[in-house]
């Protein structure tokens, strides 16, 4: 009636111009008409809890990275994609075990100084212990059965606190963690061997609650 293009959905694009001529009212829309969508994955920005999916992501109908488990980590980072649903995860979507060896966590000969290398494995342990803040966790330390045994528990008492320590530099809550050393009490193989008593020198981490 006044001479204007037609523009049934009212979002400012005319009819003939709009690919998206049935836009809901107040809807945010693009130069075509059509709602914004920032990450370019199907699910517009008004229904998109996950706006920011990289590029090529198999994503879910709320534009999320799809997590066929439920688990809280995607499909794409998840090292075990059948959890049970309700499980306790780490980061890599794995079940979290009562007692876990942190293999890869080493120190210096005779001494409970962590070596560099252990930070990636601790750091791993940290960012899992952040994302369940509910867990408590007592960290074990275990020797080989050369020296005596009240040195061995020393020794080990010494390395389960610097665990703690480097825990809770990282955010831990440092009221749940707790430190034992176990010296030679614990074997998990022969100390008749460099293989076993190698295995036997290990911190583990004891989820208590």
């Amino acid at each position: 009636a006044n001479g204007c293009e037609s523009d049934r959905d009212g979002d400012g694009i005319s009819d003939q111009s709009d690919r998206c001529p049935d836009s809901i009212e107040g809807a945010i829309v693009d130069s075509l008409g059509c709602e914004n969508d920032t990450d370019g994955d199907g699910v517009v920005d008004r229904l998109d809890r996950c706006a920011d999916t990289a590029s090529g992501t198999v994503i879910d109908k709320w534009g999320c990275a799809l997590d066929s488990d439920q688990d809280g980590v995607a499909n794409t980072a998840d090292r075990c994609p059948n959890t049970a649903t309700g499980a306790k995860v780490d980061i890599h979507g794995c079940q979290i075990q009562d007692r876990i060896v942190l293999k890869g966590v080493n120190f210096a000969t005779a001494s409970d100084k962590l070596t560099a290398d252990s930070s990636r494995v601790l750091d791993d342990v940290a960012e899992t212990l952040r994302k369940h803040p509910e867990l408590t966790i007592e960290v074990a330390g275990d020797t080989d059965n050369r020296g005596s045994r009240g040195y061995n528990i020393r020794l080990s008492q010494g390395r389960a606190e610097s665990v703690v320590t480097y825990l809770r530099n990282k955010g831990v809550d440092g009221n749940k963690l707790s430190a034992v050393g176990y010296g030679p009490a614990n074997p998990i193989a022969s100390n008749d061997s460099a293989d076993g008593r190698f295995q036997n020198r290990r911190v583990e981490l004891h989820i208590t609650e």
